[in-house]
């Protein structure tokens, strides 16, 4: 039986406080039973003006940890960068590498792959914080350049609760 975690983009949504989400359903399938469905979103003050509102990247990031966590395959129906789907397999072969009896190793894919070979990079990069070491030690490691040919210029954080353990959509809280 397939198990698959299947996201789809909406867009953005403007919302009576001023604030502007980014927001995906998503459903957990157990073969051709919906198992759960549900909302995704990221919210801001105001829309950032690098995010285009048709990018599914944010998504993908999201999601992966809890879908190979819960064995499901992840399928995107919207457009997903090329060279993230490229660093998220690296992602994905590390943490199975680290923690084998939590995380297994799934495929992930998106209707639309964009390719971003030929855009110009962004000056620097994005941290993931969950409140754990692991990104005070990337901060840190970037902000002294000791992270070699891979020192970037960290120029935002996320905060991001319960990364490190995958559990935020589910419903029964384990």
């Amino acid at each position: 039986m397939s198990r698959t975690f299947d996201i789809f983009p909406e867009g953005r949504q403007f919302r009576p406080d001023g604030r502007c989400r980014l927001v995906a359903r998503y459903e957990r399938r157990d073969g051709t039973r919906v198992a759960d469905t549900g909302e995704l979103w990221y919210e801001f003050e105001a829309w950032p003006e690098a995010l285009d509102a048709a990018d599914a990247d944010p998504f993908l990031m999201l999601t992966l940890p809890m879908a190979m966590e819960e064995a499901r395959e992840l399928r995107v129906d919207g457009a997903v960068s090329r060279s993230l789907l490229a660093n998220l397999s690296d992602f994905r072969d590390y943490w199975c590498g680290i923690a084998p009896l939590r995380y297994r190793p799934v495929g992930f894919a998106a209707s639309l792959c964009r390719d971003d070979a030929g855009d110009h990079p962004r000056p620097g990069a994005v941290a993931l914080f969950s409140g754990g070491v692991d990104a005070a030690f990337t901060y840190w490691r970037h902000r002294h350049g000791l992270a070699g040919a891979a020192t970037q210029t960290l120029r935002q954080g996320v905060f991001v609760d319960g990364f490190d353990r995958a559990s935020f959509l589910r419903r029964d809280g384990t």
